[in-house]
This record gives structure tokens, sequence and C-alpha cells, in this order.
């Protein structure tokens, strides 16, 4: 049809990106999951240097709304494909943050 030969390249990338896609789809939750421990070690460590957790809330809320995120995923759906935690999650861990300190 196209006179392609089975043995060039461009079929052999093909077959690279059809099976890696393959493979890759049920790592995704752990790579999401890596993800997202990262993502949360990092807020924490932002809330500890910045000593303003109330204001990297305020910016989490902010992008929120200027990004439309979904504030509220489904559970499953955000642990097999969200490579950040939730925003809801996210600010109450950095308050949780923030009544440790003070408390």
């Amino acid at each position: 049809l196209f006179d392609i030969q089975a043995d060039t390249i461009f079929v052999n990338l093909i077959l690279l990106g059809f099976i890696g896609g393959i493979v890759s789809f049920p790592l995704t939750p752990l790579f999401s999951y890596l993800s997202r421990r990262h993502e949360k070690e990092a807020d924490k460590f932002a809330a500890e240097m910045t000593e303003n957790p109330d204001a990297m809330a305020t910016s989490l809320i902010k992008l929120s709304k200027d990004n439309l995120s979904n504030l509220h995923p489904h559970p499953f759906y955000a642990s097999f494909y969200y490579s950040h935690p939730p925003v809801v999650q996210r600010i109450r861990e950095i308050m949780g943050e923030k009544k440790y300190k003070r408390g």
C-alpha cells in the first residue's frame, strides 16, 4: 500500500512506540505515586523554608482556579494519573504543618 519494507526504521519506531505504550501503561500508577511522593516532600520543604504556609495555600488555590483544576478528583483517577497530590490534600497537609509548628 505505502511501499514500506518491513525492515525500515519507520516500522521499527512504530512497533517500539506501540510496545512501549503497552509496557508503560501498567507502570503508570507507580510513576505517579513516586512523583506525588516527591511533590509532597517539596511542599513540606517549601512550607518550612518560607515559614508562611498561608501564602503557599493561597498560591495553590490561585493556580487551581487559573488552570481550572479539579479540586476533588476521584481517588482512583488521581492515584493513577495525577503527578501531584490533589490541591485540597496539599493544602490540608500544608496547614497541618502549620498547626504542628505553632502547637
